[in-house]
């Protein structure tokens, strides 16, 4: 699994809301596997009543940490250790 940081972009890449991208907001500290992601995209999930929930760009939303895989910014190799300054650098003026 990967080590995630806040602020760290991210797809999600298994379970419910395949697809989805965003940002890493928080991490649920009761459980260390939930993670919060800013969502960039509007989309339709399942809440844990098995009730579907709609939610907008900017919603958190959250999941396993497990479901999820970084974007590498462009110029890096997948697996390849940047320091966080690196990533921010490299993300000023990239599509959100």
């Amino acid at each position: 699994m990967s080590a995630f940081f806040v602020g760290q972009r991210v797809k999600k890449v298994r379970g419910m809301v395949t697809g989805l991208t965003g940002v890493i907001a928080e991490f649920d500290h009761s459980d260390s596997r939930s993670v919060g992601i800013t969502s960039d995209i509007a989309g339709v999930g399942i809440n844990a009543r098995g009730e579907p929930v709609r939610f907008s760009p900017g919603r958190v939303v959250w999941c396993r940490a497990s479901e999820l895989e970084p974007i590498v910014p462009e110029g890096h190799k997948p697996g390849s250790f940047a320091t966080h300054r690196e990533l921010m650098d490299s993300l000023e003026g990239a599509p959100a």
